[in-house]
């Protein structure tokens, strides 16, 4: 199998078609999620403030071999402008559990643990706002074709608020404007423009190595990458280029928790990579601390730039169990487009 992923590498890949990963059972709690729902709902703003009335549309549809539940959504505030996020359901095979990675035009970039029992999906996410640490609930609960939900926050003192509520039916079609056309609701974050630089077509040669001791095996394909929400989130998509069929999403967001670049991917294999990114001498240097095929793992991605900030090279070392530090992954890029 011969595939490509810029700046992300992989965690471990079949040899043959035969071998492929299959979609998880516990996927199956998913499919009531599938189709299109509308609705409306209120949002306060700040503890005090008079609620805003919303109305929304969302679309549910699998993609990437199944693998993934994709959820689009448009929130249109009154007065306030529309709210765009894209969010990916799935199961963490590494980690037994539902996950939820979601992007927005806020700029963020999340990959969260979901709490589901095929009714009741429960979402906790910690965040940093003006200097305060703040803990955010999202609680929904799918009765065949309604949908209720809330968000509360939780803050450093004082009581919970919770800021929005609302409800969802399903129809029978939904459509969205292409995410694409979507603008930002947020500033974006000026550490964006240096990396909205990567924007572009690249086709890739290279090779990896699935696990230590394993000979190495060529790899090839092409990335597509593209900035949304005006250079809010850059998005890369990659497609396999020989072999059975391969693709995956990934997106690099600010996290001014923690000073550095997010970068958060899945694909068609189930597989999820989580990494910090700091732009350092010419490249991006990202690492990751995970699980991998059930040992742990440390891993280092060296992204080459070239004068104008488009990578030109990437490589991969790991730390995996026991063994001794390995290069399972290198590949050379050629700027298409």
């Amino acid at each position: 199998m011969k595939i490509l992923r810029l700046a992300i590498p992989f965690l471990s890949l079949p040899l043959a078609a035969q071998d492929m990963p299959r979609p998880a059972p516990e996927l199956a709690k998913l499919a009531v999620l599938e189709g299109g729902w509308q609705g409306e709902g209120t949002a306060t703003m700040a503890p005090g403030a008079p609620p805003t009335k919303w109305n929304a549309t969302s679309t549910y549809a699998w993609v990437l071999g199944r693998f993934w539940l994709q959820g689009d959504t448009a929130v249109e505030f009154e007065g306030m402008g529309t709210m765009r996020m894209r969010e990916y359901l799935g199961w963490d095979g590494e980690n037994k559990r539902f996950v939820a990675l979601t992007v927005g035009n806020s700029g963020e970039a999340t990959l969260n643990t979901l709490h589901f029992d095929g009714k009741e999906m429960v979402q906790v996410s910690h965040r940093v706002r003006d200097g305060r640490p703040e803990v955010e609930r999202m609680r929904t609960v799918v009765d065949g074709d309604h949908m209720d939900f809330a968000i509360s926050f939780f803050a450093t003192q004082g009581e919970s608020n919770e800021a929005v509520r609302g409800k969802l039916h399903k129809v029978a079609k939904a459509e969205l404007p292409p995410i694409g056309a979507a603008r930002a609701m947020m500033p974006v974050a000026p550490e964006m423009t240096k990396i909205a630089r990567m924007a572009g077509i690249y086709d890739g040669k290279g090779e990896m190595i699935m696990a230590p001791g394993t000979a190495p095996m060529p790899i090839a394909g092409r990335d597509t990458t593209t900035v949304l929400f005006d250079g809010g989130i850059v998005m890369t998509e990659t497609k396999g280029s020989e072999g059975p069929p391969y693709e995956a999403h990934g997106f690099h967001a600010w996290n001014p928790t923690g000073s550095c670049y997010k970068i958060v991917s899945i694909d068609s294999m189930g597989m999820i990579c989580e990494m910090d990114g700091r732009l350092a001498d010419g490249a991006m240097i990202c690492t990751a601390n995970c699980l991998r095929m059930g040992m742990p793992c440390v891993s280092r991605c060296v992204v080459s730039l070239d004068k104008d900030g488009r990578p030109v090279k990437v490589v991969n070392h790991s730390c995996m169990g026991d063994a001794p530090p390995m290069q399972d992954f290198s590949m050379t890029y050629t700027r298409v487009k």
